[in-house]
């Protein structure tokens, strides 16, 4: 098992028919430009829980437990070849990764606590999202908590947006927990100063 690893107002979402779901699939074709805040996503053809807080952002998406019934639905559905699991290893069936496998997707684990992110963390986790980032991913973790912080580092740090954007649509893809916030926050703020510390330095080089 591998261990390492926009934007109108918020609109639910009902999937109700072949012609919604083609839409979504369609999109997870777009470029970065395209996508848009995440939204909550249910599909009527999915058993209450069985994605437990899934949204997307046109894309990606991020869940919280996903059943075998949800999984197989974004594979068929939507494309999603590859779920990253954010959950510690006491946080999930000893067999979730056989489960995901034998769905036909991808299974790879970053595990993270919920309340906290170090920058080793946000590492793993920037590492497996650019290295499975061919094909739409289903980022997940408990409830979509740590999900959502995962894909603020994303906005911010491969996608270009704006921390404070990056910030709330964290939020909207399921970041709730405030010391986690903090500490994404605190982590893109610090990366952005050693980004101008960079530039100040490459700046004096060629002055020289």
């Amino acid at each position: 098992m591998r261990t390492r690893q926009r934007a109108p107002h918020i609109i639910r979402a009902c999937v109700i028919a072949a012609s919604s779901a083609c839409a979504l699939l369609l999109a997870g074709c777009q470029s970065p430009s395209a996508r848009h805040a995440p939204t909550r996503v249910t599909f009527d053809d999915v058993p209450l829980g069985a994605v437990r807080n899934l949204s997307t952002d046109g894309r990606d998406f991020f869940s919280g437990v996903a059943e075998p019934t949800g999984l197989k639905v974004l594979r068929d559905d939507h494309g999603v070849k590859t779920v990253i699991d954010l959950r510690l290893p006491d946080q999930k069936p000893a067999d979730y990764e056989q489960t995901v496998r034998s769905v036909g997707l991808e299974y790879v684990a970053v595990p993270i606590h919920s309340d906290a992110l170090t920058p080793e963390d946000a590492e793993a986790i920037l590492e497996a999202l650019d290295e499975h980032n061919e094909a739409p991913m289903l980022i997940q973790c408990g409830s979509a908590n740590r999900a959502g912080a995962a894909y603020g580092l994303y906005c911010a740090l491969k996608l270009n947006r704006p921390i404070d954007e990056a910030l709330r649509l964290a939020e909207q893809a399921g970041a709730r927990n405030e010391q986690l916030k903090r500490d994404l926050e605190r982590y893109l703020r610090a990366r952005a100063e050693d980004e101008d510390d960079d530039d100040l330095d490459d700046n004096d080089d060629d002055d020289d």
